[in-house]
């Protein structure tokens, strides 16, 4: 199944839509992506939160964790190797690695693959495609791709500022 996330520029839009291959809505993506500490809440189209995902701010580390309905949250290790990074759910033998360079990442389950993450970056927005393969519950792949989305791409929701100088102060 094939979902997509279009993230627009826009300071107030703080719901993202979660469309499926039929350009159906699916989910909703609801919460500030301007900063990596936010929380972002997954919910269906009825508005029944269904995952989460946030950062443990008491930790000097960045520890993020996914929260799925009626489960125990999963923490994500992040491991940079230099040109790919992996992020790894070690409860549940979860793991994606990939490049935002290349604009892929790949998700596993142990060493099945369960899912392909594109992220197609313009200069107003940036569209995340979810291609999950067979019927894997997408509330884990959907988060981790927000995840990968808030790590390596800069913040969406900053106004362009003007920078006005005063020709007084200059002399």
């Amino acid at each position: 199944m094939l979902y997509q996330i279009h993230l627009v520029n826009n300071i107030f839009q703080n719901q993202f839509e979660v469309t499926n291959q039929y350009h159906e809505i699916s989910y909703f993506i609801c919460g500030c992506l301007n900063t990596l500490s936010q929380m972002i809440i997954l919910k269906t189209k009825n508005n029944e939160e269904i995952g989460r995902l946030y950062h443990d701010k008491k930790c000097p580390n960045s520890k993020y964790y996914i929260k799925i309905k009626d489960n125990a949250p999963i923490n994500i290790t992040t491991v940079n190797l230099g040109y790919k990074e992996v992020l790894f759910a070690a409860h549940l033998c979860y793991w994606a690695y990939g490049n935002v360079k290349n604009q892929q990442f790949y998700c596993y389950k142990g060493i099945k693959k369960i899912a392909t993450i594109f992220i197609a970056i313009k200069s107003n927005d940036i569209t995340i495609s979810c291609d999950i393969k067979d019927n894997i519950d997408p509330t884990y792949i959907l988060l981790t791709a927000i995840l990968i989305t808030k790590l390596h791409v800069s913040t969406l929701h900053l106004p362009n500022l003007k920078i006005l100088t005063n020709p007084q102060l200059q002399a």
